[in-house]
């Protein structure tokens, strides 16, 4: 208990989304109770799922303090009612599927010196999905937010200093977590870029090519708010844009041969 003087009083949220997705939940419940570290609060928000999620829920109730089971708007819908029930000092959101790296991830997160003072802390990543071999991921500064996200969102804690403070956008679509960093950067809440320390484990099936250019879209729109150099910013939105046209070009192309 050498590192708790730093974290002894913080109290950690947990937020899982969920939608027929009981396996997955399983995986994400395990490496919650797994964690090392003493005062996390565990809420978990079901989308009214009709497989074995709710089994799931209620054989895990001795680690899970609120649930709920009903139908929503969307995930960034589902992370915002799991928001306003939650009540501890930082808010984390580790979905179904999403595990943390390790039994010591919110330790060592929490074990920084000072670590009340930030609003919005953030670490590594590794990506363990069928579409990239694993790997990981180091968090970017935040200065580079205009170019997207700084690192992902199972990687970041968010400071609640009330229920309505971290609440996403559901107009920003696939931008959202992106949206909601932005405001908070442009409102000068405090970051922290936690070196070399992984958090989390993402474990994304991809997106298509058809969501990858609205998400460029909307990360466009977010990060004018960022970069007054628009040709910069045109100029890294429209490689991005080319990037994907010619990937899909390349894959329509390879797949017309395969038949």
């Amino acid at each position: 208990m050498g590192q708790s003087f730093f974290f002894q009083n913080l109290k950690i949220s947990i937020i899982t989304v969920v939608f027929n997705s009981a396996s997955e939940l399983k995986e994400t419940i395990d490496s919650v109770r797994s964690q090392k570290y003493a005062d996390i609060e565990y809420v978990v928000i079901d989308g009214d799922s009709k497989d074995n999620t709710i089994k799931i829920i209620q054989a895990n109730t001795d680690i899970i303090n609120i649930w709920i089971s009903e139908s929503d708007k969307g995930i960034y819908d589902a992370m915002n009612k799991g928001v306003k029930l939650c009540s501890g000092d930082y808010i984390i959101f580790m979905n179904a599927g999403d595990t943390f790296y390790d039994q010591n991830s919110i330790a060592n997160a929490m074990s920084q010196p000072n670590i009340h003072m930030y609003d919005v802390i953030y670490g590594d990543y590794s990506v363990i999905n069928a579409y990239r071999r694993n790997g990981h991921r180091k968090a970017k500064d935040i200065n580079e937010l205009w170019k997207g996200m700084p690192t992902s969102h199972q990687a970041m804690f968010f400071k609640r200093l009330s229920n309505t403070q971290v609440i996403y956008n559901l107009e920003s679509g696939l931008a959202a977590d992106h949206d909601l960093v932005v405001r908070k950067f442009l409102a000068n809440e405090k970051f922290l870029r936690l070196d070399s320390i992984l958090i989390a484990n993402y474990s994304g099936g991809g997106i298509s090519d058809k969501k990858r250019t609205d998400v460029y879209r909307s990360l466009y729109k977010n990060s004018k708010l960022l970069n007054k150099n628009h040709f910069q910013l045109s100029s890294y939105y429209g490689y991005m844009f080319l990037r994907t046209l010619i990937r899909t070009t390349i894959l329509s192309v390879s797949q017309y041969f395969k038949r």
